[in-house]
């Protein structure tokens, strides 16, 4: 008997000491913090205006200065989208593409030495040839149609004139005189006249024979005769009239008038800037009729007016595609200015990019399959391309641990958007840091065929990070050579481009502070939702303002300072962390005790009868 009521008393103290430990929570949630990296964080700190054409260079008159407002932008990262790709780089703005006849070269304008220069980038090799002094100011290129010499608009001397240069900058001509104000020129298809305006009274319409240097007014009327462009037939000349604000055109040779829009009763429309179809048969244009700016299409005679875009938000700067079925433009409708994408019907509106920035003025390549457009993702503007119909998809994954003087590893994840088997012949990294001690480029040829859109390949490349580097995000080109692979043989060779800026250069201190600053945030968020159920609130308050000045010290840049705040948020919450109540109270577990304690001498009492039983038998 005295070995049963043992057992008993030791049972019932074990119990009590196990659901003691089982009710009690042992967390050491801040021992051992493991490294992680920087945080990326997107920063909505400045404001802009909506300007939809604010960066365009106006005709200057005397003593106008031409100013493109700057928007300085914190440093933050900008995730890569497919197939955009930086052309220009440097400091000022980069604007006004236009595409050589056969696509190998961008004539555009700069205001990197002050005034605006003209320059010609090749697309293939990045090679930027500057043809204009920073003494004038230079503008409107328009490349002749064997793509030998570039027309051009220039202020000198007081005087506003045009010029043809040749595209490797040699070759300069002065086309005109006196002191009137001009406006860009336009060659005529076969190269042989060019199309201006020249102001007097009002904006006339004028053309010169390259040949002889002829010069002659083709408009009359009495009123401004704005942005003119040769229609298909080079016969007629459709321009912006100040006469209603609508379209018209003129005969070179009879001068006669045709209007190609009217004023409906009561309406503002502000029609302007026609592009007329490939073919010659439609004619596109914008107008503010919409109410707001939108795109509107009509028969080259005026007839069957349609309007295409209907959101009522800035839809500008379109462009045809040079097959003519489809439309590229910009628009305000997604709160920022992006390029979009649509049939030559209006229908399958696309957005295109979908970055926060702004995004104007696309332009066709003539192959169709890539575009130009003007971007601030720098801060200033500067020529991006646009790859339309690329069949490929690449991700550059970096490591989140990139620190200066150090081996850093990014990982390219190849997939493709079509069905069909492609090679990748060729992949090239070129960082945006200068050529020091430490290679700018990755150069490597995978071995990766893609037969898939449902499969992805994989390859991870080493590349080193130069001493002197600046910290922050920065950015890199991205190209990709490869090859579609049709029935066992090798197509022409392709070229699929990118450009980002979410490779990270981060301090020591901003590791440290990163870490800690993850591992806080997590827990506080766990105990604040703890002290909210448990009714110890309160006891937070200190902790959370300490947190939150914490962070507000690191985006000025304090990360000593943030660190020794997330610390004192760190000890607080340990501190400030009311015991954890065990999961069974001590009544409940007295219970318990006192009922295993009958349950065993009931148990053994039974026993005991069963065995004097067994022996009186």
């Amino acid at each position: 008997m005295k070995k049963y009521l043992l057992l008993l008393i030791i049972l019932n103290i074990s119990g009590s000491l196990l659901l003691t430990v089982i009710g009690q929570t042992q967390t050491d949630i801040y021992a051992g913090l493991p490294p992680t990296p920087p945080v990326k964080r997107i920063l909505y700190t400045w404001n802009m205006s909506d300007c939809w054409d604010c960066h365009y260079i106006p005709a200057p008159m005397p003593p106008e200065t031409i100013e493109i407002p700057y928007r300085k932008r914190p440093s933050f990262s900008i995730e890569a989208e497919r197939g955009l790709w930086r052309l220009t780089y440097g400091s000022g703005n980069n604007i006004g593409a236009v595409w050589s006849p056969d696509g190998s070269k961008i004539a555009y304008v700069s205001d990197r030495f002050g005034n605006w220069t003209l320059h010609v980038i090749d697309v293939e090799s990045g090679d930027d040839v500057q043809l204009t002094s920073p003494d004038s100011i230079s503008g409107w290129p328009d490349w002749s149609p064997d793509g030998a010499r570039i027309a051009y608009w220039s202020y000198r001397d007081n005087e506003s004139q045009l010029y043809v240069i040749r595209s490797d900058g040699t070759d300069d001509q002065q086309l005109t005189s006196g002191s009137l104000l001009k406006s860009e020129p336009l060659w005529k298809s076969d190269g042989i006249m060019l199309l201006f305006g020249q102001k007097d009274e009002y904006w006339q319409i004028w053309i010169m024979a390259l040949d002889s240097g002829k010069q002659w007014q083709v408009s009359t009327a009495d009123e401004d005769h704005w942005a003119p462009r040769w229609m298909s037939d080079g016969k007629e000349i459709i321009y912006y009239s100040s006469d209603g604000f609508i379209l018209k055109t003129v005969d070179i040779d009879s001068q006669h008038y045709r209007y190609v829009t009217s004023v409906p009763s009561g309406e503002l429309v502000s029609d302007e800037r026609p592009r007329i179809s490939p073919d010659g048969k439609k004619m596109l244009f914008s107008s503010l009729r919409s109410p707001n700016w939108g795109l509107w299409l009509m028969d080259i005679d005026g007839k069957n007016t349609k309007r295409l875009t209907h959101d009522g938000a800035g839809d500008r700067k379109a462009s045809w595609s040079p097959d003519g079925k489809k439309i590229i433009y910009s628009s305000y409708r997604s709160g920022d200015y992006d390029i979009w994408l649509m049939n030559s019907d209006g229908s399958d509106q696309t957005r295109l990019i979908k970055s926060r920035f702004d995004e104007f003025s696309p332009s066709w390549h003539p192959s169709g399959r890539i575009a130009a457009y003007e971007s601030n993702i720098g801060g200033k503007f500067d020529i991006w391309l646009l790859e339309i119909d690329s069949p490929l998809e690449v991700d550059v994954n970096f490591q989140r641990h990139t620190y200066q003087n150090s081996s850093s590893e990014t990982k390219f994840e190849f997939s493709s958007r079509v069905e069909g088997t492609f090679q990748i012949e060729a992949v090239r990294l070129h960082f945006d840091w200068p050529l020091s001690e430490v290679d700018n480029r990755i150069a490597f040829t995978p071995p990766v065929q893609l037969t898939s859109p449902s499969i992805k390949e994989v390859q991870s490349v080493s590349f080193e990070i130069p001493t002197d580097i600046t910290l922050g995000y920065h950015f890199y080109n991205l190209i990709v050579e490869y090859r579609q692979v049709i029935d066992g043989s090798f197509g022409p060779l392709r070229t699929y481009r990118q450009t980002a800026k979410d490779l990270s250069i981060a301090p020591q201190e901003r590791n440290i502070y990163e870490t800690l600053h993850e591992k806080v945030a997590s827990e506080i968020k766990i105990q604040n939702k703890q002290a909210q159920e448990e009714g110890y609130s309160d006891l937070l308050v200190e902790g959370n303002q300490n947190f939150l000045l914490a962070e507000r010290l690191a985006l000025e840049g304090k990360l000593t300072e943030a660190t020794e705040y997330l610390r004192l948020t760190q000890s607080l919450l340990i501190q400030n962390l009311p015991e954890e109540k065990p999961a069974y109270s001590p009544i409940t577990m007295a219970i318990i005790g006192i009922l295993a304690f009958f349950i065993i001498i009931l148990v053994f009492v039974v026993r005991k009868i069963r065995f004097s039983k067994k022996k009186n038998i």
